[in-house]
């Protein structure tokens, strides 16, 4: 349970849903360990929302159907 905490945490930081300290703290780690983390992570993949604008040509409107 502890790594999928971390791993949520890395998200929401990487998303900016959460800054380095609340994400950290969320996955129960000093800051220095969580950017430790965030390493062995690896780079972030693209989004699933980030991948639909480079379809649309970067439209970044929305549109509701």
């Amino acid at each position: 349970m502890a790594r999928n905490g971390l791993a949520v945490a890395v998200t929401l930081y990487r998303s900016g849903t959460l800054t380095l300290e609340q994400a950290a703290t969320r996955a129960g780690h000093e800051v220095s360990e969580f950017q430790k983390q965030i390493e062995r992570y690896g780079p972030t993949a693209p989004t699933a929302w980030s991948k639909r604008r480079s379809c649309v040509g970067g439209d970044h409107s929305t549109r509701l159907i």
